[in-house]
C-alpha cells in the first residue's frame, strides 16, 4: 500500500508544481513533457514487471521497482535543465510502472476472491488520499520550499516502503511461470508514441502542420504504429495480449478509459499552468483549486462503484459518467 501511495502521490504532486518548475528553469514550453514522458515508460514497462515478477518472484520486482523509482526522484531534485528533469521522469516512470501494478498483483496473490472487495476498497482509499493531498502539498511545496522538495519527499516514503517490502514479503509465495518478454513491441510502441507526441507539440508554434517534419514524425509514427501492431500479432507472447483486445467490450472498456484519463491528465496539467499563468493565482491557491477536480472524481469513482452493485448492467453507471 506505501508503495501504491507513493506512486499515486506523484500523478498530482506533480501538477501544481509545474508553472513554478517553468519559471525556474526557464521553459514554458516543454512543461507537458515532465508528465508525458513519465506516463510513457511506465506504461510501456507495465506488462513486463507482471511477466518478469513470474520468473524472478514479486517481492525482488516490486523492490526494483522501488528502488528504480527512488533513483528517478533523485535526479529529478537535481536536474539543472528541463532536458534533464524530462530524462529523469522517464527513468522515474520505469519504477513507477512497477509500483501500482505489482501492488495490485501481490494483493491478488495473497488474499481470496472472497476479501478482494474489501482491500479494493482499501485501494480506493489510497487513491482517495493522494489525489486530495497531492494538488495542495505539491502547490504548498512548490511556493514556501522549493520545487524540486516534491522529489525529496519520495525519498522518506520509499524508504518505509523499501523496507516493509524487504521485510514483510519474504514469506511471499512464487508462481514460476516461464515467459518471452516482448521488449521489441514495448520499444515500438514508445517510438510510435513519442513521433507522435514530438509531431502534436511542434505542429503550429514551431512548424507548419504541413511542414516537412511535422509529416515526417507523423509517418515515422504511422509506421511504427504499423509495426507495433504487426508485432502484436505475431510474437510469442505480445506485449498485450490480442486474445483480450478481441473481446468487444474490454475493447471498448479501453477506449473509453483512454478518452477519459486523457481528459483528466489534459486539465490537471494545464488547468495549474492556466490559474498561475493568466489569473495570477499562487501555486498553493492553484493546488487548493484543483483539489475540487479531485474531490469531484473520487466521489465519482465511488458512487459508480456502488452503483455497479446496483445494476445488472456496468454500461449504465458508465454512460451516467
Amino acid at each position: 500500500m506505501v508503495a501504491m501511495f507513493l506512486a499515486a502521490l506523484d500523478q498530482t504532486i506533480v501538477a501544481t508544481a509545474m508553472p513554478t518548475i517553468g519559471r525556474a528553469l526557464g521553459d514554458f514550453e516543454n512543461l507537458p513533457w515532465i508528465v508525458t514522458t513519465y506516463l510513457l515508460t511506465s506504461t510501456a514497462v507495465t506488462p513486463l514487471y507482471g511477466k518478469i515478477s513470474d520468473i524472478t518472484g514479486r517481492r525482488v520486482m516490486l523492490l526494483v521497482a522501488i528502488g528504480v523509482f527512488m533513483l528517478g526522484s533523485i535526479l529529478c531534485a537535481l536536474a539543472p535543465s528541463m532536458l534533464a528533469l524530462i530524462l529523469a521522469r522517464a527513468l522515474q516512470g520505469l519504477g513507477g510502472g512497477g509500483l501500482i501494478s505489482l501492488a495490485q498483483t501481490i494483493i491478488a496473490d495473497i488474499v481470496s476472491p472472497m476479501e478482494r472487495a474489501r482491500y479494493q476498497g482499501y485501494i480506493a482509499s489510497v487513491y482517495a488520499t493522494s489525489s486530495v493531498a497531492g494538488p495542495a502539498l505539491g502547490g504548498f511545496m512548490a511556493e514556501k520550499l522549493h520545487w524540486s522538495a516534491i522529489f525529496w519527499i519520495n525519498l522518506p516514503l520509499g524508504l518505509v516502503a523499501f523496507w516493509m517490502t524487504n521485510s514483510l514479503l519474504k514469506k511471499l509465495p512464487r508462481h514460476e511461470r516461464p515467459h518471452r518478454l516482448d521488449f521489441l513491441g514495448a520499444g515500438l510502441m514508445i517510438i510510435a508514441t513519442t513521433a507522435l507526441l514530438l509531431a502534436l507539440s511542434l505542429g503550429g508554434p514551431h512548424y507548419g502542420w504541413a511542414s516537412p517534419p511535422i509529416l515526417g514524425l507523423i509517418g515515422v509514427s504511422l509506421v511504427f504504429w504499423i509495426a507495433f501492431v504487426v508485432r502484436l500479432m505475431t510474437a510469442p507472447e505480445p506485449l498485450i495480449p490480442t486474445e483480450i483486445l478481441a473481446n468487444q467490450v474490454v475493447a471498448m472498456g479501453i477506449i473509453a478509459a483512454c478518452s477519459g484519463v486523457g481528459v483528466f491528465i489534459g486539465l490537471t496539467i494545464y488547468t495549474p499552468i492556466l490559474l498561475e499563468g493568466m489569473y495570477g493565482l499562487t501555486a498553493s491557491q492553484s493546488g487548493f483549486t484543483l483539489i475540487a477536480l479531485m474531490v469531484g472524481t473520487v466521489a465519482g469513482a465511488t458512487l459508480a462503484g456502488r452503483m455497479m452493485v446496483r445494476f445488472k448492467h456496468y454500461k449504465y453507471p458508465t454512460l451516467i459518467g
